[in-house]
Parts: structure tokens; C-alpha cells; sequence
């Protein structure tokens, strides 16, 4: 696994400085806005909504293009904290090591992408811990990598409590700190709810609550 310095990229730094972080008025929802984290054009049918995944305030997304490979973009502009793409194994229920992609946002909030195909977000994406990502920008595959029953995207948003440590267990990506149920552009209600299909799409803007 490869982990993000505690030096940023002056883009970021800058960003961080510029923008104003009060995070007042989302009732528990993320405070940044997202696009849907799959490539545009995709129909993403809701497995799992915020309130019903377990645990809560997380998301099951599946591609249903009638494709087998399903490309998952990065919801909104971030830096690469986490990349963890050398698993293969799949256990539905058992315990085995996952793949996943954490970015960090501006102000506080993460997201991450899991069971993502072996290889696809190093050798195909060709990310490293570090990068600046665009809203949008390729990470890697839709798979069954880790605890995972049938392919599909683990996505969520998180806020570490502290960013020196910020993940519990290396082989799931498991953050320490809150969980927010994310907000999505060209949604209606911005929230997804589960058993619908959306189709993902670029967002002129993505907004703060």
C-alpha cells in the first residue's frame, strides 16, 4: 500500500487557504457536492442506499449498461491519499483484502472507492499517492475484489478524525472518523435511494450545503 505524505501539492495547499470551512447546514449530509463516481453514460442501479447499507451512511452502486466493464471516476476534485489495487481474491462474506482508492477533498471530507479490479487504478489509471484528480478522472474498474457479493462500487464519504491516521485496517480501507451520506449533482433530492438507477453525468457545478 502506498501512503500520502503530510506534504501536499501547492494547488491544494492554496485551495484549502482560499476556501471558507463553515460547515454549518447539511443535516448530516456530506458538505461538498459529488457527481455520480461512474464514467458519463452510465445507468447505476442503488444496491445499497445510506440507510440501508450496512454499516450505515455508505453506498452499493452497480453498473447496468448491459457492459462487463464499468469504469469508476472520481466524484469531485481531490488529492490521492490511498491507492490499494494488489488484491484479487474475492470472499463475499468471508474476510479477505480489499482494493480501494481514498481522495481527499477540500475542507474535510474523503471519499473512497472500493473492490475495484486488481491493477486497474496503478496500472491502467496510473495513480499514485499524491496525485491531483478532476472531478470525473478515470480511477479504475467496477469489480468483486475483498468482501464483496457480486461486482459492484463501494462509495462513501468520510472525515477522518485525525489525517496522520486516518485508516483502522490497511486490508479494507476502513476510516477512523465520521461517515456522511453524500450528496450528488443531477440527483433528484441529491440523495441516491435504493432499488433506482440514475445515470451518471458531468456536473457543471459542484456545490457546498
Amino acid at each position: 500500500m502506498k501512503l500520502a505524505s503530510d506534504l501536499r501539492k501547492p494547488f491544494y495547499r492554496m485551495s484549502l487557504i482560499a476556501i471558507c470551512f463553515i460547515q454549518l447546514g447539511c443535516d448530516g449530509q456530506s458538505v461538498l457536492q459529488y457527481r455520480l463516481p461512474y464514467a458519463n453514460g452510465t445507468d447505476i442501479y442503488v444496491s445499497n442506499d445510506h440507510l440501508t447499507h450496512g454499516p450505515s451512511d455508505r453506498l452499493d452502486l452497480v453498473g447496468v449498461n448491459d457492459g462487463t466493464t464499468y469504469s469508476v471516476v472520481a466524484a469531485n476534485t481531490g488529492v490521492v491519499e490511498y491507492v490499494e489495487d494488489s488484491s484479487a481474491l474475492n470472499c463475499c462474506m468471508g474476510t479477505c483484502a480489499n482494493n480501494f482508492v481514498w481522495l481527499s477533498h477540500i475542507g474535510e471530507e474523503w471519499t473512497k472507492y472500493s473492490h475495484l479490479a486488481t491493477g486497474s487504478a496503478t496500472n491502467v489509471a496510473g495513480l499514485e499517492v499524491g496525485d491531483i484528480v478532476i472531478a470525473g478522472q478515470f480511477l479504475g474498474f467496477e469489480s468483486d475484489v475483498g468482501r464483496a457479493c457480486g461486482q459492484h462500487l463501494h462509495f462513501e464519504v468520510g472525515v477522518p478524525d485525525d489525517i496522520n491516521n486516518p485508516l483502522s485496517n490497511s486490508n479494507g480501507g476502513y476510516i477512523i472518523g465520521e461517515n456522511r451520506p453524500p450528496r450528488f449533482c443531477q440527483v433528484p433530492g441529491e440523495l441516491v435511494v435504493e432499488d433506482n438507477t440514475y445515470r451518471a453525468e458531468h456536473c457543471d457545478n459542484l456545490l457546498t450545503c
